[in-house]
């Protein structure tokens, strides 16, 4: 983890090049992965491989899609949001971004099929191969099925997607984290230091504190190994939801 950390704040400060490289090959492993997963799982259901288990009934079987009422799917809110936060940083890349006045808005209704493909999609591949009931919340779902199915290869790949995923995920948090205390500290509601840049345009001491603040998250993650996860995730969930008001607020 600490590896990790120190490489893509690393890249990072280089310039922002590196930052999109990086990004992008993150991007096309992940999305391979997902679009060669569900393939795999439709395979496994045309074929009759997936097991006696693995049916489309599984959808509607078990409870259907509300098992434990309009009380679970509430309580499921929370981890929807902790999925999809982030969308809303496409908008920060507009100053960085090539002819934004037609990738920004491309982008942003490319979100739409994104999510039906490979939120959707993959969900309800996943929830046709094993029922819901059986999931565990201890490891990958997809990982899980192809461990249970002898398919170890595959459960290794998946594992590495994983961990693709995370690096991805962090490096973007690094890429909107510096730019938004640049932003604050240019519009005088933040220190002055932050709005450093180095001769690559990089907000320098900007990205440096952010990295600093994460560096206490993996404090926190060896000092409280198991609540760790769980408070950092309703953190996050009040702030995005208190940015999707504010954006709303804003654009209204």
């Amino acid at each position: 983890m600490a590896l990790f950390f120190v490489v893509i704040n690393a890249a990072n400060l280089v310039n922002v090049r590196l930052y999109g490289e990086m990004e992008f090959w993150f991007a096309l492993i992940k999305v391979l992965a997902i679009v060669g997963m569900i393939g795999f799982g439709i395979w496994l259901l045309a074929s009759g491989h997936g097991g006696e288990r693995a049916s489309v009934s599984n959808l509607w079987q078990h409870g259907g899609f509300l098992a434990t009422g309009w009380h679970g799917l509430i309580l499921s809110l929370a981890v929807i949001m902790f999925s999809f936060g982030g969308l809303e940083l496409i908008g920060i890349t507009a100053a960085e971004a090539r002819s934004p006045q037609t990738t920004i808005p491309k982008a942003v209704n490319q979100v739409v099929y994104r999510i039906l493909l490979f939120y959707i999609g993959s969900l309800v591949v996943l929830l046709s191969l094993y029922p819901w009931l059986e999931i565990k919340s201890s490891s990958s779902p997809f990982v899980m099925i192809f461990h249970e199915l002898n398919s170890n290869v595959v459960a290794s790949a998946l594992n590495f997607v994983i961990l693709v995923a995370s690096l991805s995920v962090y490096n973007s948090g690094v890429y909107s984290n510096s730019r938004m205390l640049f932003g604050l500290s240019v519009q005088r509601n933040a220190p002055k230091f932050l709005a450093k840049v180095s001769r690559g345009g990089v907000p320098v001491n900007s990205l440096l504190l952010s990295g600093a603040i994460t560096s206490l998250v993996v404090v926190l993650n060896y000092l409280l190994p198991h609540e760790a996860f769980g408070l950092l995730m309703a953190l996050v969930v009040a702030t995005l939801l208190l940015n999707w008001i504010m954006i709303l607020a804003g654009a209204h």
